[in-house]
C-alpha cells in the first residue's frame, strides 16, 4: 500500500496503542470490506527520485517545531499540519506475520522514532542479515557477490570499510597483508587472460550443484522459456554454489576467512582430535597442516 504522511514530529509522541485482549475473550474481527492488491493500491511517489532528493532533508529543523507548539494558546497541543509540512511517500508491505516499511532516506530517526514509542518490534537491514545467517540461508547481496551488479557494490562498500578500520587501528596490532574484497580468479582458478576479459561468474541453485554436467541445459530451458538469450557453453566451470559451514567445537569464521583443504591423513587426524573432545580439538595436528591455504573465500558466521 502506497501512502503520504505527514512529518511525524508533528504528532511525536503518538499515542499509545491500546491493550490487546486475550485471544480467549477477544471478539471475532469484523470486516466490512477486504481490500485487495492492485497496481493502483501500491502506486506511490517514493519511486520518484527527484520527490526522495528533495525529502533527504526536513524543511523544519526540530527548533522549529518547538517554536511552533510554543506559540500555541494551549500548552499540550498538538500541531496541525500545514501545507508548507514535508509530506513524505512510504510503501506499506504486509507479510505473513508482520509488515515491512519502505520510506525516503533521511527519515528513519523521525519515524522509527514514533514506531518504537508504541511498542512496536522492529528490525532492519542488520537484523535482517543476522536472521538469514542465523538460518544458514543466502542473504542478498550479502551473499551474491561478484555474481550481479549489488553484489560486487556491496563487496567494494565492505571493502572500504575494512580498509578504513583496519587504517585506524596501531600498526602492532593490524593484520600484516589484509583481502579487502574476494579474490575471484584464484577462487575460479581463472588464469590472467580469462581475467581481463572479464569472464562472467555465474550463481547456481543449490539443487543442481550435484547435476553439474546436465546445468546448462537446465539453466537455457529455463531463460527460453522466458524469452532469454541462452548462456555460452561451459559457464558452469565458472559458477559458484550457496554453502552452509558448520564449525565443530569453538570458532566463528568472519568475512574473507580461508578455507583450507585436508588430505586423507589429515582428514583422519582431525576426525580423531575431534572425536577426543572440544578441548583437544588440535591435539595431534601439526603447524604446516593448519597453514596450508588452497584458496581464500568469503565467508559468512
Amino acid at each position: 500500500m502506497g501512502l503520504r504522511i505527514y512529518d511525524p514530529r508533528l504528532h511525536f509522541p503518538p499515542p499509545a496503542l491500546p491493550e490487546q485482549p486475550s485471544s480467549a475473550t477477544a471478539p471475532p474481527v469484523q470486516r466490512a470490506h477486504l481490500i485487495e492488491p492492485s497496481a493502483a493500491l501500491a502506486s506511490s511517489g517514493l519511486w520518484d527520485e527527484e520527490t526522495c532528493e528533495e525529502l533527504i532533508h526536513p524543511k523544519f529543523k526540530k527548533s522549529d517545531l518547538d517554536k511552533r507548539r510554543h506559540d500555541l494558546a494551549l500548552p499540550g497541543t498538538r500541531l496541525r499540519p500545514l501545507a508548507q509540512d514535508d509530506r513524505i511517500p512510504v510503501i506499506l508491505v504486509a507479510k505473513q506475520n508482520a509488515f515491512k516499511l519502505l520510506f525516503p532516506r533521511g527519515w528513519a530517526q523521525p519515524l522509527l522514532h514514533s514506531v518504537v514509542y508504541t511498542a512496536t518490534m522492529l528490525g532492519g537491514l542488520e537484523e535482517r542479515r543476522a536472521q538469514h545467517r542465523e538460518a544458514g540461508v543466502p542473504c542478498f547481496p550479502e551473499q551474491y557477490g561478484n555474481v550481479c551488479d549489488a553484489g560486487r557494490e556491496f563487496e567494494v562498500s565492505v571493502a572500504k570499510e575494512d580498509e578504513r578500520r583496519w587504517s585506524r587501528k596501531p600498526p602492532g596490532k593490524r593484520i600484516d597483508h589484509p583481502t579487502w574484497t574476494p579474490e575471484w580468479e584464484k577462487v575460479l582458478r581463472l588464469d590472467e587472460e580469462e581475467s581481463m576479459s572479464a569472464k562472467g561468474v555465474w550463481l547456481l541453485p543449490s539443487a543442481l550443484a550435484a547435476h553439474a554436467g546436465k546445468a546448462e541445459g537446465v539453466v537455457n530451458a529455463f531463460r527460453k522459456a522466458r524469452g532469454m538469450a541462452p548462456l555460452p557453453s561451459g559457464f558452469s566451470a565458472s559458477a559458484v554454489v550457496h554453502v552452509k559451514l558448520e564449525v565443530e567445537g569453538r570458532g566463528s569464521p568472519g568475512r574473507m576467512a580461508e578455507i583450507h583443504a585436508l588430505g586423507d591423513g589429515e582428514r583422519a587426524e582431525w576426525i580423531e582430535a575431534v572425536d577426543e573432545g572440544a578441548d583437544r580439538l588440535h591435539d595431534g595436528v601439526s603447524h604446516a597442516q593448519l597453514v596450508r591455504p588452497v584458496y581464500p573465500a568469503s565467508v559468512s558466521s
